[in-house]
């Protein structure tokens, strides 16, 4: 996908701002506080209907204003659409795709695909089971059209049954009136997931040895105990007793993790904090490689603040990669004259844009301006 334009109106410190991008590199630079973040947020939000970060949308709106929009022009497939973003105060976000509006925000999602890299990446290796498992079920959710179904059939037949191992209906040998529909679609949940890693690891081995060839990283799936139907159904027979005690289950995707190693040990314990951030930098691009691979498109990708931890060789290793990748990327920085940001832009031709104090304005010096 390709966002050409995007107009942003009293969203946070940005007052009235439009801006074109290139359908390539492009860098927002200036200080802290500028509105930088902002424009990646607002970019991702036009996008996908969803916040960038977690929290109320009302925090968005600018100081004395009733509410925010957000408009774009966006590239998806071979046709142009227009995306009208409205969000008035104590009011649900509206969307507008092609002048019509939106009833289910996840034909939007589904329809301009955004990958995001933000400051506290690290957080990827270093964070709970849960982060990792939703990044590869964004994969997913874009690749597979049936995933979202399964996950939705799983989500219910794992709240009943859980909901009947807490009532004082379950005895040891009685039939089990969830399982067929819990495995059913656990195991279909499993066995995509699995599947997706074995194809996008060889793409992140790849990336990651040629942004920092010290790294020699590898990932793969531990599943929950539904990898395979038939054990599924024995694993919960088993441990039937056990569930009752807790009132919960505890097998399923809902327990499964991505295991991201350096040799024998971990990445999170082998490596330092920047390069774990390097780690979870190349895991996203690889996994946006991936997705363009199966849906014949580019994601686009965002990552606000990325070079901080690294030195300028890493910098400009990963910046290569992103370029390579071929879709649109849109890049944040305060330390412009640190870490190699400008011989990474003179190098791919990026456009340049400056931001401070809430406006937008392309740079002298970019190589490309934006469209």
């Amino acid at each position: 996908m390709l966002l050409e334009r995007l107009r942003i109106e009293s969203y946070r410190n940005l007052v009235s701002e439009e801006i074109g991008f290139s359908k390539g590199l492009n860098f927002l630079l200036g200080p802290n506080g500028s509105g930088k973040s902002s424009v990646l947020e607002a970019f991702y939000l036009v996008c996908t209907a969803r916040p960038l970060s977690p929290g109320r949308l009302e925090r968005f709106v600018q100081r004395g204003q009733p509410g925010f929009s957000l408009f774009a022009r966006i590239m998806g497939g071979p046709d142009h659409h227009s995306v009208l973003a409205v969000k008035k105060r104590a009011k649900a976000l509206k969307i507008y795709l092609d002048d019509e509006p939106l009833e289910r925000s996840s034909a939007l999602f589904r329809s301009f695909p955004v990958q995001s890299i933000l400051p506290n990446a690290a957080d990827l290796l270093l964070g709970p089971p849960s982060l990792r498992r939703s990044q590869l079920d964004w994969v997913l959710f874009h690749v597979e059209p049936e995933f979202l179904v399964l996950a939705h059939q799983y989500k219910r037949a794992l709240k009943q049954r859980n909901s009947w191992l807490r009532s004082s209906l379950p005895a040891q040998n009685g039939p089990d009136p969830w399982a067929d529909a819990l495995v059913t679609a656990g195991a279909g949940i499993e066995a995509r997931r699995s599947a997706a890693i074995d194809g996008i690891e060889p793409i992140f081995s790849e990336i990651v040895r040629g942004v920092d060839e010290r790294l020699d990283c590898a990932v793969t799936y531990r599943d929950g105990g539904m990898l395979r139907r038939d054990e599924g159904f024995a694993s919960l027979a088993r441990r039937r007793s056990s569930d009752r005690l807790i009132g919960a289950t505890v097998l399923g995707p809902q327990r499964a993790d991505l295991l991201f190693s350096s040799g024998l040990t971990p990445c999170s314990e082998a490596l330092s904090r920047g390069q774990v951030k390097t780690v979870s930098a190349c895991w996203a691009l690889a996994c946006s490689v991936f997705l363009a691979g199966k849906i014949g498109r580019q994601p686009a990708l965002l990552f606000d603040e990325i070079g901080a931890d690294w030195d300028s060789a890493t910098l400009l290793s990963f910046i290569s990669r992103a370029a390579q990748f071929g879709g649109q990327v849109v890049g944040t920085s305060s330390n412009w004259e640190y870490n190699g940001w400008e011989e990474a832009s003179s190098s791919h031709n990026a456009a340049l844009f400056h931001v401070e104090q809430g406006k937008i304005g392309a740079r002298n010096d970019s190589a490309t301006q934006g469209a």
